[in-house]
């Protein structure tokens, strides 16, 4: 796993610290498990450490919508609860409700 980020010290029991300290958790298990590579592990890091000096500062609105930016562009659930699943998972394949839809078009019955 990789080395935790030097963040600056954070407000104890703030909203943000908690969103930084769970999606921190989250982001290294999935670099752990080979579900997030190691450049967008990078990029997630800067943003978050940009989060982590608002957060600091004391802004922590500002914080959380830099967290959940970032969390909705590398394709987590932007709610700071649950584990994420990623969008690249559901990208090309229809799903039960566009099935269920039959768009005209959309399948081809053979």
């Amino acid at each position: 796993a990789p080395a935790r980020p030097n963040w600056p010290i954070l407000p104890e029991g703030a909203a943000c610290t908690n969103d930084l300290n769970h999606y921190q958790t989250v982001l290294d298990a999935d670099v752990g498990t080979g579900n997030v590579n190691r450049s967008v592990y990078d990029q997630i890091e800067t943003d978050l450490g940009r989060a982590a000096n608002a957060c600091a500062a004391g802004h922590d609105g500002e914080a959380r919508a830099i967290i959940r930016s970032t969390k909705l562009q590398h394709g987590y659930r932007a709610s700071s609860s649950g584990r994420r699943r990623a969008m690249s998972a559901h990208i090309g394949r229809p799903t039960a409700q566009n099935a269920q839809r039959k768009r005209p078009g959309y399948f081809r019955n053979t």
